[in-house]
């Protein structure tokens, strides 16, 4: 019995179907179970490609939330190094500056709840030329480090003792204060602070000066996460110091520019791979 339509369009998606002539009514009933089979199965791959797809723009896109809403800062560290005098022997008085530069990253409030910073004096039979084999505080390597000292700012919330470790070397100095200096406290996105310590060290030439600097970082859930800085530097390689008149110099440049050209640094070059910059002191 035909059956008649008068829409055009169900006649052609019925005549897509139509079973084949010739075949017997069950090997036509296999082939149009086989057929729905096949879209159906076709429509099932498809839903789970969307799926995938979509899955993994989601998880992307979570990723890249989180980490811009992790609270992270980065650390700038520097060493200037200046020989104050000679002493008796082979010794030598410095002063040693150090200077860090914490900036947040993050774009959330960063709460900083603690900064530790640890002084070593190091010894080894490296060339000052060599530096670049040199193995930093607190790890393994030619340099023989020893600490000398750990000054401590933190939140009164802090157990300082985890930072400070065993008392056993009482020539180690120890300074341990509850307060908000040396960086600690909340960051707003994007600020920065910048910091300096100054360290008087008789030693000989061919020893070397290294910091640990350890920064503590409150996370939401009240854990705290560690931020570390670990730099070294010989002694015998002096950072070239800036003078009255390369300040006065250099203000000159800045004002005497071209209309348009900005004068970016003054370096004054010293032992190699030692440098000053007269932009950070406030050369203009």
């Amino acid at each position: 019995m035909d059956l008649k339509f008068d829409d055009d369009q169900l006649k052609l998606a019925l005549g897509a179907i139509k079973p084949t002539p010739g075949l017997s009514p069950r090997l036509q009933n296999l082939k149009l179970i086989a057929e729905m089979v096949a879209l159906a199965c076709a429509g099932a791959w498809a839903f789970f490609i969307y799926w995938a797809v979509q899955e993994a723009a989601g998880k992307l896109s979570r990723e890249q939330t989180k980490h811009k809403l992790e609270a992270t800062i980065n650390i700038d560290p520097k060493i200037a190094i200046r020989k104050l005098r000679q002493l008796s022997g082979a010794r030598a008085a410095y002063e040693v500056k150090y200077r860090y530069d914490i900036s947040v990253t993050s774009e959330k409030d960063t709460p900083i709840v603690f900064v530790a910073l640890e002084w070593f004096i190091g010894t080894s039979g490296l060339d000052p030329t060599e530096s670049f084999r040199a193995n930093l505080p607190t790890t393994e390597g030619s340099i023989r480090w020893k600490s000398r000292g750990i000054e401590v700012h933190s939140k009164p919330s802090i157990d300082t003792n985890l930072l400070i470790g065993p008392r056993t070397d009482w020539s180690r100095e120890i300074v341990v204060k509850q307060d908000s200096e040396g960086g600690v406290g909340k960051y707003e996105p994007g600020e920065s602070v910048k910091e300096e310590r100054t360290f008087y060290v008789a030693a000989k030439s061919d020893e070397w000066v290294g910091f640990n600097l350890t920064i503590g970082v409150e996370r939401g859930n009240g854990k705290i996460e560690g931020y570390y800085s670990k730099t070294g530097e010989s002694l015998a390689v002096e950072t070239p110091q800036e003078k009255k008149v390369d300040m006065l110099f250099t203000r000159r440049m800045a004002q005497a520019a071209v209309v348009g050209v900005e004068l970016v640094d003054h370096l004054v070059l010293g032992t190699p791979g030692r440098w000053a910059s007269l932009k950070e002191p406030g050369g203009w």
